[in-house]
């Protein structure tokens, strides 16, 4: 049987006339018996399936009135008629409103058409298989009954508005995953009716709704039957585009057969038509559902051409759709370990990465990597005179490894979520929420929450996600319970965490006691005393912090050999040498540590993006080159972020666009990028945060260049009230900037130095920053001179 030769064929027969159609067929039947028999048997099973079971608003109404009689207005049973819906070979659809008083209600009123034996058997029988279907995606079956003369049968169905889901999922421009979970509900729909012994045999794109809600309903149960039913011997009727093979030749069918259907509305929904068709009536995977292998995998399957080759259940149909959806393994394709493995790496991109890279480096505590592990095995081998050198090193070790394996277990709750960073975020705070809550139940326990509580909060400060790490480190190191080097290495964490959110008061005690406990120890003039020396001196700003900071920053970088290490100190340092206010000399450093990252792998180079973005900095202020300060930080937006996932540094970066554009003569498109980086920056850290008040200082300037004035002081004046209030701070001293230069485009040079006899300018703070610097020679060109600058 040629199949494509049957479907041209009776296509053109279904739009022929009766006066027609016989001789079409007569001339049919001299060229190809076998398929004008075919035609034949297709038109008359058709019609039997020309029901009027839709039951959906939007059905193409047939004629603009009832046939038979019935009227718009007319009664049936309770039901008061007032539109047709549409119209078939059984009868009509209207609908209907409840006339009787009781209660309001609008149905789907299906009304047979004559009063033929054969349809009132087809009509009671819909009836009664209605009934027995209870499923959110199934119209229910409401009130049912005769009327008129001729005692003619109806029902009243759920009224269900919305669309075809081909014409829902095109209109509304759905996604595949949309798509693909629209899918997944019709399938549940028709398990549930084939776990009633019941098959549709009538599943296409026209018998599937889409409501209001966006919830697939199945329609159109008039052809359907029993799977223990003598009409499964005869086939039924068909839709020739949906039919099986089986069905196609007449053949004994199963619930293979609805599966077959909705594969090839599967295939409708990803490529925008059904499948080609072979000419034994076997599937051909078209257009965009043949481009991804394993939605092929599964097309193929459910559209196999013997019943005993498709999936053995619709139920296992929608998993392996679910399982694509989840980027696990799919039953229909055939793979190995490494088809397993990469499944693996796409259901959890971020914990992958950190198992691979983050765990490692998590041996070695906050900067290296196995150092210690290492020097632990080299020292066990040494003399007895290095006993307790080597003895503290294989405890450090323990701790770090033991850290490090808790965070492994941790990771592996995250391989069934999805690869979405605040879902995984989530799920790592849960697992630590979980393990704290026990930690009273044993000191194992704690120790447990010890190592998860330093491993997880670091993981949330090297994303730059603050306040998350906050949370955790806080809770763990205010009750001080676990091994005592796991949580002074929490401190250090949760001091840099408090600094970086602008807190400095709350990170200088912390820092000062990890300092000294590294100094004390076989630690000292490591990378970790190093840092947190740095970030101890970054906080004070005291003389002697300062230099005992710097003289281990070059020690570090003489001694170091490790190249994401040094790329840390000379980043340390560059910041050293800004506060000194050597410039040059601190762009310089940055250099130097961007070339020492450049050979360091993607995925262990923690610190990169703020790296780039401290040297955009410099490229805006300092030397003015924008076009550099633009690519690097776009090389932030799209690579580092890509890598870690939105942290505080993907907000830092739309912002110094932001900056990049104002500077460039469009200040509205600087001030959309700026709120679209101070919206993601305030997602990671605090309002009180230098990130933060830098940003808005800046956008208040801005502002103020668009002539926006009251909005500029609007959005400043408050922050002398919240994060700006210390004269001393950098945040004061920021806003205190941005305000005289509003005043000054404002209401000229006297309304500047007005405000600056009330609040000043530190001239020490102006010399530590190259924006200070920059922007007091745009005030000093406007004509605010050096009255408003203070002492100090």
């Amino acid at each position: 049987m040629d199949w494509q030769r049957l479907n041209d064929a009776t296509r053109l027969a279904q739009t022929l006339s009766v006066q027609e159609l016989e001789p079409f067929l007569a001339e049919l039947r001299g060229n190809s018996p076998e398929v004008e028999a075919a035609v034949t048997t297709y038109l008359s099973r058709a019609g039997q399936a020309d029901s009027f079971m839709q039951t959906s608003v939007g059905s193409t109404a047939s004629g603009a009135d009832a046939r038979d009689g019935i009227e718009i207005g007319a009664r049936v049973g309770p039901w008061k008629v007032t539109e047709l819906l549409g119209t078939g070979g059984m009868g009509q659809v209207f609908k209907a409103q409840r006339d009787d008083g009781l209660y309001d209600q609008s149905v789907a009123l299906k009304v047979m058409a004559g009063a033929e034996a054969d349809r009132r058997a087809r009509f009671d029988r819909e009836r009664q298989r209605l009934a027995q279907l209870d499923h959110p995606g199934i119209s229910r079956i409401i009130d049912g009954g005769t009327f008129g003369a001729d005692q003619r049968p109806y029902m009243a169905m759920e009224l269900v508005t919305g669309q075809t889901i081909d014409r829902h999922v095109d209109g509304a421009a759905l996604g595949l995953r949309d798509r693909l979970r629209l899918f997944c509900e019709l399938c549940d729909a028709v398990s549930y009716v084939h776990g009633k012994l019941t098959l549709h045999r009538d599943i296409k794109a026209s018998n599937v709704m889409v409501d209001e809600g966006g919830k697939v309903r199945l329609l159109d149960f008039g052809v359907a039957a029993l799977l223990d039913d003598d009409e499964l011997e005869s086939a039924g009727p068909l839709t020739l585009a949906y039919a099986a093979p089986e069905q196609l030749f007449a053949l004994p069918l199963s619930a293979a057969t609805d599966q077959f259907a909705l594969g090839v509305l599967l295939h409708q929904l990803l490529a925008g038509e059904p499948p080609g068709r072979e000419a034994d009536g076997s599937v051909t995977v078209l257009g965009q559902a043949s481009r991804n292998p394993e939605l092929r995998a599964i097309l193929e399957r459910a559209t196999a051409f013997e019943p005993a080759a498709r999936y053995g259940t619709v139920a296992a149909l929608s998993d392996d759709v679910r399982a694509f959806l989840a980027a696990e393994p799919v039953a229909a394709v055939t793979g190995g370990p490494f088809y397993r493995l990469r499944k693996l790496a796409q259901r959890a991109p971020v914990a992958v990465g950190l198992g691979v890279a983050l765990v490692l480096a998590l041996a070695a505590g906050l900067i290296t990597s196995v150092q210690f592990a290492q020097q632990a095995g080299a020292e066990a081998e040494r003399a007895r005179a290095a006993l307790a050198e080597s003895q503290f090193n294989l405890e450090a070790s323990e701790r770090w490894l033991g850290a490090q394996s808790a965070y492994a277990d941790a990771l592996q709750r995250l391989f069934g979520a999805s690869g979405d960073v605040e879902a995984q975020t989530r799920a790592l705070f849960d697992v630590w929420r979980e393990a704290h809550e026990l930690r009273d139940k044993s000191p194992a326990e704690a120790d447990q929450a010890a190592k998860l509580g330093y491993s997880i909060g670091r993981h949330f400060v090297f994303r730059n996600d603050y306040e998350t790490g906050r949370r955790i480190l806080e809770a763990w190191v205010q009750e001080g319970y676990g091994d005592p080097g796991i949580l002074m290495l929490g401190k250090h964490v949760l001091g840099i965490a408090y600094a970086s959110s602008g807190d400095g008061a709350a990170a200088e005690p912390l820092l000062r006691e990890v300092e000294a406990w590294y100094g004390s120890s076989y630690a000292a003039e490591t990378a970790d005393h190093i840092a947190a020396a740095n970030q101890l001196a970054m906080i004070t700003q005291e003389p002697d912090d300062l230099a005992r900071a710097e003289a281990l920053l070059r020690a570090g970088i003489e001694a170091s050999e490790d190249l994401s290490t040094n790329a840390y100190f000379y980043n340390q340092l560059a910041r050293m040498l800004r506060n000194a206010g050597r410039f040059q000399e601190a762009y310089e450093a940055l250099q130097d540590a961007l070339a020492g990252w450049s050979a360091v792998r993607a995925g262990e180079r923690a610190g990169h993006d703020t790296l780039l973005l401290n040297i955009a900095q410099y490229e805006v202020f300092f030397t003015r080159d924008l076009d550099r300060a633009e690519a690097l930080a776009q090389k932030v937006l799209t690579e580092d972020s890509a890598e870690r996932g939105i942290n505080r540094e993907t907000g830092w970066a739309l912002a110094t666009r932001g900056q990049v554009e104002a500077f460039r003569g469009d200040p509205a498109a600087g001030e959309r990028l700026l709120r679209e980086g101070l919206t993601v920056i305030g997602r990671f850290t605090t309002s009180a945060a230098p990130m933060v008040v830098d940003t808005q200082a800046f956008l208040g300037e801005v502002l103020a260049e668009q002539n926006s004035f009251a909005a500029a002081r609007a959005l400043l004046e408050p922050l002398f009230d919240g994060p700006a209030q210390d004269p001393a701070s950098y945040n004061y001293q920021r806003v205190m900037l941005a305000l005289l230069y509003v005043d000054a485009l404002a209401e000229g040079v006297q309304r500047a130095q007005a405000r600056c006899s009330e609040r000043l300018v530190s001239p020490g703070q102006l010399a530590r920053y190259p924006q200070f610097v920059f922007l007091w020679e745009r005030l000093v060109a406007l004509g605010v001179g050096d009255r408003c600058l203070r002492d100090g």
